[in-house]
């Protein structure tokens, strides 16, 4: 220990000496190890660390597998109903589900809603769970036993404290939720996070599903899959024998609704854990392509630091000569030079563990989509993260520091003491290696800032790109009819009422309703045939839509006619395509008269009067898509996706700033119902959460290339460094021979560049079979971009000379009588 605390002593000693190699270190190290423990610790909390319920290893989800269906898939709740009679290997077995809610605050129901979102769960799953509750109880084992029993709520402590102003009182208050007033019994725990990586705002009884749920009553459906389960083992049963007792259970219940032929079984995944193993699989997959290149650029700064030190330990040659002339051994030279390393790569692990604490929010963050429900993980410095960053800073210093401490311990005593710089250059005279990663470094930083150009581009195009129509000036208004007890045809009387009252606005230009908002994210496909000769038949995308749509769009007709006011109240067998339609069903003909089926053999023929021009469709990125246009039914008699009114949309055309109009909508709204809450939105704000892909890729792929591309510059100049060190006697010849400055710096300039150029070589080989994974992030944006390539090639190489030029200038400027004073 005398030893050990003798070589750290010097050792601090050594790098107090040399601030400038010493902070070039620290930084270059903390970069890449915090790097990986930042994404190691959001990898640890999203699928290493337990849930935080009572013995989480006794916990299992439970799912049911189909044969021929590797899908992981949810159970109805008369599955669960059977299962739970037939268990005998559970101590029990619960059940829930997503539910979205408006939630009654205050003022009246329109004015104090505000969204939410819950889950429906049985009766057992805070027991099943060892909640606790911060106010109040959770649910009673005898509560929820029949359908519409027992209206109560828990509300999350994020949720209370938040829009309840943390009220003690809020405990026997009633709520209305989806406007059915639930009684708040309880309050959990801050620490409660229940079985999902996003905290509910609130748990309700499943027994109240067809309640906050009007229309859609599920209880019954044994054909709607939606309940998760998790379960508990009883003490002493295995997993497996659990999944056996269940397959016999499930198998008997699956007949009534799969048939004989078809077979299903019973898998159970570990449930202390957040997420299905699908999706388990996924974050899995994620973070090992997210870990590849921060581990790249790990192992660049370890390659960049371990030329520094090269370059240094050149310069003290003399001093290992002198200890080993003493009496030193190799291996004490070793464990001296490995001191030094370990404790650089210490102090870099510290900054490193500092980066992981505060790093993953900020990834969560960046990584959030717009106008979702907020991702909620509990990420800190556990155990296994600060054991992962040791273990890093361990290895790491072993990588950087093995290379200089073995060559300096294979120092020749007495050469080095004549000519310390020919010793040095002697014990591995080829810089090979190290040229080679080097040249690894390049092309991992040609790959990232080839991503970030293509997405930077993409993101250019896509915010100049023509989608079709109009988003300025246009509101998009989501109406959720059905949580208010509204049916198709008194939503259709709504439907009607409320665009004659914004019609007659005078800020409004013109409304409409339809079944899908553009650029929303959804899309409807349905199979659709004509009757010419060819009989093409293929699914493609529909809307439903009043007369008014393309004009409040700004989406041209064409060829044809639009929808008229006859098409919809007389239920005229009419349909309008795009342009992508008119070419793939007709091609080279006139669409118009001509007869398609749009949808299975009973639904009838219609008659194309339109061809509109083609538009995006649900996403930004999809171009010259088939579109069928169909007309919205006022009548009953029609088809189902014609007359169904529950699930329409409105956009709404302003005359000016969408913003001021936008109360208006909402008062117009509330004057026919005021317990109605809309959720509405500027088109173009909902357009832009399209950007939000192209951001994300851009912004982390930037960050990454350019940490990669400081790097990159950083190992070139240490190569260059060490090399002009190895050579000083090389180039003091050549000068004394007649070789003028230029001719020095094209001779290590050019070996700087030969080695950008095999990198960079190796780098756009690799670049443009990955591009090809982007392809459809990059709206129209070729994989193999020719200006992008161009430049971010002419970039890393322009950054690539200026750091060879620096150590060839110096040695450009050397005295040739120095440099063979020693000869």
């Amino acid at each position: 220990m005398t030893g050990v605390l003798q070589d750290v002593r010097y050792s601090l000693r050594q790098l107090h000496r040399s601030p400038v190699f010493t902070a070039i270190a620290v930084v270059t190290l903390a970069l890449g190890i915090g790097l990986n423990s930042a994404i190691f610790a959001l990898f640890d909390a999203l699928t290493l660390r337990p849930l935080p319920v009572r013995d989480p290893n006794t916990l299992v989800n439970v799912y049911q597998q189909v044969q021929g269906d590797g899908d992981y898939r949810p159970f109805s709740y008369p599955e669960y109903v059977a299962l739970r009679h037939s268990n005998r290997i559970f101590s029990g077995l619960s059940t829930y589900a997503w539910i979205p809610a408006e939630v009654a605050i205050g003022g009246s129901p329109a004015e104090g809603a505000r969204d939410a979102r819950g889950l429906l769960v049985t009766s057992n799953y805070f027991s099943l769970l060892g909640a606790s509750t911060a106010l109040g109880r959770t649910f009673l084992l005898e509560e929820g036993q029949s359908p519409g029993s027992d209206p109560i709520v828990v509300l999350s402590h994020a949720f209370w404290k938040r829009q309840f102003g943390s009220d003690p009182s809020i405990v026997g208050k009633s709520v209305r939720f989806n406007g059915t007033p639930l009684t708040v019994v309880g309050v959990t725990d801050a620490s409660f996070v229940g079985t999902e990586p996003q905290i509910p705002d609130f748990w309700a009884p499943m027994m109240m599903q067809a309640q906050l749920m009007p229309g859609d009553d599920r209880l019954h459906d044994r054909n709607s899959f939606w309940l998760d389960a998790v379960a508990r083992l009883e003490p002493g049963s295995s997993r497996l024998q659990a999944q056996d007792a269940m397959n016999g259970a499930i198998r008997s219940v699956a007949e009534d609704y799969l048939g004989a032929k078809q077979d299903v079984r019973v898998v159970l995944t570990g449930g202390a854990f957040l997420g299905r193993p699908d999706v388990r699989s996924q974050v899995n997959s994620l973070a090992f392509l997210v870990l590849a290149p921060v581990a790249m650029i790990l192992l660049i700064a370890c390659a960049n630091v371990a030329n520094l030190s090269l370059a240094r330990a050149a310069g003290k040659q003399r001093e290992m000569g002198v200890r080993l002339s003493l009496g030193a051994s190799g291996r004490r030279i070793v464990r001296q030079s490995l001191t030094e390393s370990l404790l650089i790569a210490m102090f870099s692990g510290a900054i490193g563990l500092v980066l992981a604490r505060f790093l993953p929010a900020m990834l969560i963050s960046l990584l959030q989509p717009p106008y979702e429900q907020p991702f909620t993980v509990d990420i800190g410095v556990d155990g296994r993260v600060l054991a992962y960053t040791v273990l890093l800073s361990l290895l790491t210093a072993v990588v950087f520091g093995l290379v200089p401490a073995l060559r300096a311990a294979k120092t020749n005593p007495s050469l080095s003491m004549k000519d310390p710089i020919a010793a040095f250059a002697r014990v591995g005279r080829r810089s090979g290696p190290i040229s080679l990663l080097v040249a690894a470094e390049i092309s991992v930083c040609l790959v990232l800032l080839l991503g970030a150009g293509l997405l930077i581009r993409a993101l250019n195009r896509a915010q100049t790109i023509d989608i079709g129509f109009e988003t300025k000036n246009v509101l998009s208004v989501s109406l959720d009819l059905n949580v208010h007890g509204y049916d198709d045809r008194s939503a259709a009387e709504f439907n009607r009422r409320l665009t004659e009252r914004l019609q007659a606005l005078p800020e409004v230009q013109s409304s409409s309703v339809v079944s899908l908002v553009p650029l929303g994210g959804v899309s409807r496909a349905v199979p659709a045939s004509n009757n010419a000769e060819t009989h093409l038949s293929a699914s493609v995308g529909y809307w439903v839509v009043s007369p008014t749509y393309f004009s409040t769009l700004g989406i041209p007709i064409v060829r044809g006619r639009s929808f008229d006011e006859q098409d919809t109240r007389q239920g005229r067998s009419v349909a309008i395509i795009n342009e992508a339609m008119a070419r793939q069903f007709w091609p080279g003909q006139d669409p118009l008269g001509k007869q398609l089926r749009p949808g299975p053999p009973s639904v009838p023929f219609v008659e194309v009067v339109g061809v509109a021009r083609n538009t995006r469709g649900a996403r930004l990125w999809e171009a010259d898509q088939p579109y069928l246009y169909l007309p919205l039914l006022q009548t009953t008699d029609g088809p189902p996706v014609q007359t169904e009114q529950l699930g329409m949309k409105l956009v709404v055309r302003t005359k000016g700033n969408p913003d001021v109009v936008s109360p208006m909508v909402l008062r117009t709204i509330r004057t026919i119902d005021p317990n109605v809450k809309p959720t509405i939105i500027t088109l173009e704000k909902s357009a832009g959460r399209w950007l939000w892909f192209s951001q994300v890729g851009a912004t982390l792929s930037s960050t990454l290339g350019l940490i990669g591309l400081l790097l990159a510059s950083a190992g070139i100049y240490g190569l260059m460094a060490y090399s002009v060190e190895q050579r000083t006697h090389e180039l003091g010849i050549r000068m004394a021979l007649g070789a003028d400055r230029n001719a020095i710096l094209k001779l290590i300039v050019g070996q700087g560049l030969r080695i950008t150029l095999w990198g960079m070589g190796i780098g756009l080989g690799v670049a443009v079979a990955l591009s090809r994974t982007i392809a459809a992030m990059l709206y129209g944006v070729k994989p193999t971009d020719g200006p992008t390539f161009a430049a971010v090639v002419s970039v890393l190489t322009f950054v690539a000379l200026a750091a060879a030029y620096v150590p060839a200038r110096r040695a450009a400027k050397g005295d040739p009588i120095a440099a063979l004073r020693c000869e």
